[in-house]
C-alpha cells in the first residue's frame, strides 16, 4: 500500500518553490523575531533586574520598558550567557570598569572566557553564579545595585516575552464570510495581502510548566527550530508545559501549527494537546505526525529516517473551532498532558472569526 503521504511529494515540492518565489515578491509580514525570554525577580521581594547605563540594576517591574527582559542562551550544564534585549548586551565580569562589585553589562560575550558565563537553574528558585569568579561570584541586590560576592540570594526566571507593536501582527483584513483568495494591499506601506487573521508567534506566549522556547540562530539543518517561524518554536517536554497568549481581538477559530515526533517505521504517531481558555479546560485536539516528517538523502525523499538523513517538514497545522468565542483579553493555554508519553512543540496560533 502506498502511504498517503507519499502522494503528498509532488504538491510539497510546488509549495516549496511557491514559498520561495512569494518570499522574493511579496515579502514576509513584519513581526518581531522570537527568543525565549525571561523576567529575573529576586524570590525575597519585588525588585526585577533591568539594564541601565552599563550596569545590571534592581527596581520595581514596568513590564512596558524592554530593560527587563533577558534572553538565555544556554551554554550546556546550566551555564547560561544572560543578554538583555533592549541593548542585546550580555551580564559580564570581564574588564569591570569600576571597584565597586557592581554586576556590569558588556557587548561582547567573551566566548572563550567564563566571565559571562553563569550557572542558574532556571525552573526554579535559584542563586546565579559567575562561572569564572565561582563563589565570589554569586549575584545579589544591594539597593539599587546588582553585585557580586560571596553572598548567595535567591532568584526567580519567569518566562515573560516583551509585547511590542511589532510582536503581533494584526492585518487590516476584515472576516472572511466565503471562500476569496485575499488580493494585493492598496496601502503601499504594507507588505503582501491582508488576511482575516492574528498570529500569535512563539515568542509573545507566557510559559509554564517547563516550556521552553527552542531555536536556530544559525538554521542549524538538524535542529527542527530552523523550521519554525522565525526560526523559533515553544518545547512542551512534559506533562503539565504550557504556552499561553493573551488575546487581543476576539475570534473563534483556531489554527496550531505544532510538532510531535515520527514513528521508528515512518507511519506517524498519534496524539493530543489540551486547550484552556481562562484556565479552564475546553477541549482536547487530537493530533497526528502521520502527514509530517519526510526525510532527505542526498536527492533522495523518504518517509523513513535514514542513517544520514535529514529530518524534514517537522511542523504540521490543525485547524479547530471553540464553543464559546474568545474575547479581548481572554487567556488562551495550550498544555501538554504528556499524551502517549510524547514530547509536543507550537511555533504559533492563528486566531480569527469563523
Amino acid at each position: 500500500m502506498i502511504k498517503v503521504k507519499k502522494f503528498k511529494k509532488v504538491l510539497i515540492y510546488v509549495l516549496i518553490l511557491t514559498m520561495v518565489a512569494a518570499a522574493f515578491v511579496v515579502g514576509e509580514p513584519k513581526k518581531a523575531k522570537a527568543a525565549g525570554s525571561y523576567l529575573i525577580k529576586a524570590a525575597d521581594s519585588d525588585k526585577y533586574l533591568y539594564a541601565a547605563g552599563g550596569k545590571t540594576m534592581a527596581g520595581s517591574l514596568d513590564e512596558s520598558n524592554k530593560a527587563f527582559y533577558w534572553t538565555l542562551l544556554s551554554k550546556g550544564n546550566n551555564t547560561y550567557w544572560i543578554q538583555n534585549k533592549a541593548d542585546a548586551t550580555y551580564m559580564c565580569l570581564e574588564n569591570q570598569k569600576n571597584t565597586s562589585g557592581i554586576v556590569e553589562l558588556s557587548a561582547e560575550n567573551y566566548d572563550a572566557w567564563e566571565s559571562s558565563k553563569w550557572v542558574a537553574d532556571v525552573n526554579s528558585s535559584t542563586t546565579i553564579k559567575n562561572v569564572w569568579k565561582g563563589n565570589n561570584g554569586y549575584v545579589s541586590i544591594s539597593g539599587a545595585d546588582v553585585v557580586f560576592g560571596s553572598k548567595q540570594q535567591s532568584f526567580n526566571f519567569i518566562g515573560k516575552a516583551y509585547v511590542s507593536e511589532e510582536s503581533v501582527y494584526v492585518p487590516t483584513g476584515g472576516v472572511a464570510e466565503s471562500i476569496n483568495i485575499p488580493g494585493p494591499d492598496s496601502d503601499l506601506s504594507s507588505i503582501g495581502a491582508t488576511m482575516p487573521y492574528i498570529r500569535y508567534e512563539s515568542d509573545i506566549a507566557d510559559l509554564g510548566g517547563g516550556a521552553v522556547i527552542a531555536s536556530s540562530a544559525n538554521f542549524a539543518k538538524n535542529n527542527i527550530a530552523s523550521q519554525a517561524s522565525n526560526q523559533s518554536y515553544i518545547r512542551l517536554p512534559q506533562a503539565g508545559s504550557y504556552a499561553e497568549w493573551t488575546v487581543v481581538e476576539d475570534a473563534n477559530g483556531v489554527t496550531m501549527r505544532f510538532t510531535m515526533p515520527d514513528s521508528a517505521d515512518g507511519m506517524g504517531l498519534k496524539g493530543s494537546l489540551d486547550v484552556y481558555v481562562n484556565d479552564t479546560k475546553v477541549k482536547t485536539v487530537d493530533l497526528t505526525s502521520y502527514y509530517m516528517w519526510q526525510y532527505f538523502t542526498n536527492k533522495a525523499l523518504a518517509d523513513k529516517a535514514g542513517s544520514n538523513s535529514t529530518a524534514c517538514f517537522a511542523f504540521d497545522e490543525v485547524h479547530f473551532m471553540l464553543d464559546t468565542p474568545l474575547a479581548y483579553g481572554d487567556k488562551l493555554k495550550i498544555m501538554s498532558t504528556g499524551a502517549n508519553g510524547l514530547e509536543y512543540g507550537v511555533d504559533f496560533l492563528e486566531l480569527e472569526k469563523v
